[in-house]
């Protein structure tokens, strides 16, 4: 999944670690639009999935086991915003 965001955007690598790159671990990643300044922003045990960037650019929600989560694009200020209920997926933010 790919959420684009001006000159940057948001990457989700699968459970096997793997993306057009290869090898990464699973999670959100964040980089350059062509590809340079790959940045980790998320590091929990299960797979974090489905970024959605904020309409200022300045925060990413996303998904992890079932609960919508929100962070600053650089992946500091996490905050749990749902209770993990089986529908609490796929993020998407309203101007």
């Amino acid at each position: 999944m790919i959420a684009l965001m001006g000159t940057q955007f948001g990457v989700t690598s699968d459970s096997a670690g793997q993306f057009s790159q290869g090898g990464l671990s699973a999670g959100i990643y964040v980089m350059n639009a062509n590809g340079s300044g790959v940045v980790k922003v998320t590091s929990s045990a299960v797979p974090d999935e489905l970024p959605a960037w904020s309409p200022d650019g300045q925060y990413i929600a996303f998904d992890s086991d079932a609960a919508v989560y929100i962070m600053k694009a650089d992946g500091t200020a996490l905050r749990r915003l749902t209770s993990g209920t089986e529908t609490d997926i796929m993020p998407h933010w309203q101007p």
